[in-house]
């Protein structure tokens, strides 16, 4: 039996969890005989691309150019339309979208190129509390187009048991059926098992060999709470009173590939502090690390793709977010045998056993921060024991369960629509997505005094059962010529 063909589908394909995540599905859905391939918008700024990544494993690839982050209608029309004409001349069997703006424009795309499954991953979504400030009307019109999305959306993937709560609490979906728990996956053994001279590539960063080294890994970005990191640090030194403070070369802006000399001491070395990254408060948080007289204690290495190397030379991996979906590189430290200082947001929890594979902290607090980086730090013991149960812990976010869960998902639904009659078409999916069964009606969006609401069959209500739910369904009918579409009471 030939397997189905799927596309999924990206907002943009930077370095990040999500599209990593992505690239890692499509890889194994190839290994397994899945004809897969990728859609995605243009990576434009600091954040690093994957696309090489993807075409280094076999992905077939298709870059969409009008598909960015920001709210734009007339890209957004037009990435909608150039993502239709794919699915019409491709017609897979499934669609998957992930993120919120690929989210909703890949799955309206899908709904009316007839596709007979639709499945999303958010990802973390971006009306979750903290993670961005777009205001009270456009975060409820980007939740009202969720909402309505979800209606034809035949499951939702959550990276963890908060994110799911969040879905439902949010009103996205009163259906707990229609969410699945699919956690984000690592390939465990690339950080386990990594081979690394830890003297030689401290040394590539200007480093003693004996120095003790902090380190986060993330998008330079402001949910990563980046800035309160920073804060923490003189707190930090000023626990280790009897340290050499100069401990590096003066350059602490690092490109992959580049070299500090190694400043010598009769002392022993501080903590240092790693920011392994990119992104748009790059500048900035390096005039903070000036303004807080840290910047020799302190190296911004830039993209790297060598983590899991800098990983294994790391004493604690800190992870200082505001809001965090899930925490993906906290997996890949507990896989390298790191004690973690995380903050005690969305799914973080979920990952982080408290007191056992790290110190969970609250959220925007430099003096938090700081006390569990000197705890673990100086009681060996503990960081060591907490290093030893996070490689344990690791193994039940690995990238094989992810697949594995996510094809059954597959696989299953697709059992579900045995049966269904394919054509590919508008008419074919609103039936297939449970929507009205039937006869064309007309409706025109404007103010005319004609225009009287019915239902399908002409009277006041109508119910549309489908699986064993009713589904309250009406449309507006005109007296001029129109198209036919639903309107969903939510």
């Amino acid at each position: 039996m030939r397997k189905p063909k799927i596309i999924h589908i990206i907002t943009r394909l930077i370095v990040g969890g999500a599209e990593n995540d992505t690239i890692i599905t499509i890889s194994e859905l190839i290994k397994q005989g899945y004809e897969a391939f990728l859609l995605s918008g243009p990576p434009k700024n600091k954040e690093g691309s994957l696309v090489l990544e993807a075409k280094r494993r076999g992905i077939k690839f298709q870059l969409v150019p009008f598909l960015v982050r920001e709210i734009s209608p007339v890209k957004d029309l037009l990435a909608l339309f150039f993502i239709l004409r794919i699915l019409l001349k491709e017609k897979p069997k499934i669609v998957h979208t992930h993120c919120s703006k690929a989210g909703i424009i890949g799955r309206w795309a899908a709904l009316l190129a007839g596709i007979p499954i639709i499945v999303h991953t958010p990802h973390g979504h971006i009306y979750s509390p903290g993670r961005f400030n777009f205001g009270v009307i456009r975060t409820s019109l980007l939740l009202y187009l969720e909402r309505l999305t979800t209606c034809f959306t035949d499951r939702i993937f959550a990276v963890t048991d908060i994110e799911k709560r969040e879905i439902l609490n949010f009103g996205i979906t009163r259906k707990r059926e229609k969410i699945i728990v699919v956690h984000s996956g690592v390939e465990i053994e690339k950080y386990r098992d990594v081979c690394v001279d830890v003297s030689k590539k401290k040394a590539s960063f200007g480093l003693y060999k004996e120095a003790e080294v902090v380190g986060t890994v993330g998008r330079l970005v402001p949910l990563k709470g980046h800035c309160y990191f920073l804060s923490c640090i003189p707190k930090v030194l000023s626990a280790f009173p009897t340290t050499a403070r100069c401990y590096c070369a003066t350059v602490t802006r690092l490109a992959e590939g580049d070299a500090c000399v190694p400043y010598y001491s009769a002392k022993p070395p501080a903590p240092i502090f790693l920011f392994v990254g990119d992104g748009e408060l790059r500048l900035e948080l390096e005039e903070q690390a000036a303004r807080l007289g840290v910047e020799r204690n302190v190296i911004f290495t830039g993209l790297r793709r060598d983590v899991p190397e800098i990983l294994k030379c790391l004493d604690v991996l800190v992870l200082s977010s505001t809001h965090e979906a899930m925490g993906k590189v906290l997996v890949e430290a507990m896989a390298c045998g790191l004690p973690i200082v995380a903050t005690k947001v969305g799914g973080v929890p979920r990952v982080v056993s408290d007191g056992v594979t790290g110190i969970l902290v609250k959220p925007a607090s430099p003096s938090a921060l700081a006390d569990a980086i000197i705890k673990l730090l100086k009681d060996k013991k503990l960081a060591k024991e907490m290093g030893e149960h996070g490689k344990i812990r690791a193994t039940a976010f690995s990238a094989e369960a992810m697949v594995k869960d996510i094809i059954n998902t597959y696989l299953s639904l697709l059992k579900s629509a045995e049966g269904v009659v394919e054509s590919h078409g508008f008419a074919e999916a609103m039936r297939t997505h449970g929507f009205a069964e039937a006869k064309p009606v007309c409706l025109t969006v404007c103010s005319s005094a004609s225009h009287r609401k019915v239902s399908k069959n002409g009277n006041s209500n109508h119910s549309n059962r489908r699986h064993g739910t009713n589904k309250r369904k009406s449309v507006y009918r005109s007296k001029k010529r129109g198209t036919s579409l639903p309107l969903l009471y939510l």
